[in-house]
C-alpha cells in the first residue's frame, strides 16, 4: 500500500496535470525571483520546495496561472513586509477579464497578495483557489483582492475553509 506522502504526490500530480491547458507554458523551477509578465496561460511547477525571492511579482495579464509545489511554498522571509505579489493587470485599461489562479502545495509559509481584479467593475471573472495539506496561521498571511462576486476558495487537508470577503484573509 502506498504511503501518505506518495498518495499526496500522486493527487497533486493528477490535479496539476488536469489544470494545465494544452496552450499553457510550463515553467519548471524551484527558485523564483524578480518579475514575470505572462504572455499566455502558465504553470509554475516545482517537485520540492518552491522559494520566492523577496518582493517577487507575477503579472498575469488575465491569463490563467497554476502554481504547483510538491513541497512547501516559501513566499517571503521573516521581516519582509511586502511578500509576493500576483496581480492580474498593472494597467486595467486593457479591458480583459481576469484568469484563474490555482495554487497547490504542502504548506505555505510567508506572505502574499493576490490582486485578481478584472479590468471592469462588473466583471466577476478571476477565480482564485488554494489547496494545502497543512497550514500554520502564525507563519502564513494572504490577501486576495477581486471584483465583487469573485470566487475564492481554500481546501486545507481535504476540508473546505471559510475565507472572509472582501480580502479573503484567514
Amino acid at each position: 500500500m502506498p504511503t501518505y506522502p506518495a498518495l499526496l504526490q500522486l493527487v497533486l500530480f493528477v490535479l496539476s496535470f488536469f489544470s494545465l491547458s494544452a496552450r499553457a507554458e510550463l515553467i519548471s523551477t524551484c527558485e523564483f525571483s524578480g518579475k514575470l509578465v505572462l504572455q499566455q496561460d502558465a504553470q509554475i511547477y516545482c517537485d520540492g520546495d518552491l522559494r520566492f525571492a523577496p518582493q517577487s511579482k507575477i503579472v498575469t495579464l488575465g491569463h490563467d496561472l497554476t502554481i504547483v509545489a510538491y513541497g512547501n511554498l516559501l513566499l517571503s522571509e521573516p521581516g519582509d513586509d511586502v511578500g509576493v505579489v500576483i496581480q492580474a493587470f498593472e494597467d486595467r485599461s486593457i479591458g480583459r477579464s481576469s484568469g484563474s489562479i490555482l495554487v497547490f502545495a504542502l504548506t505555505p509559509i510567508g506572505k502574499w497578495t493576490i490582486d485578481n481584479q478584472a479590468a471592469t467593475v462588473d466583471d466577476t471573472s478571476g477565480k482564485v483557489s488554494f489547496e494545502f495539506v497543512a497550514l500554520v496561521k502564525a507563519n502564513y498571511e494572504q490577501e486576495v483582492l477581486g471584483n465583487d462576486g469573485i470566487q475564492v476558495s481554500m481546501i486545507l487537508d481535504g476540508k473546505r475553509v471559510a475565507l472572509q470577503a472582501p480580502a479573503y484573509k484567514l
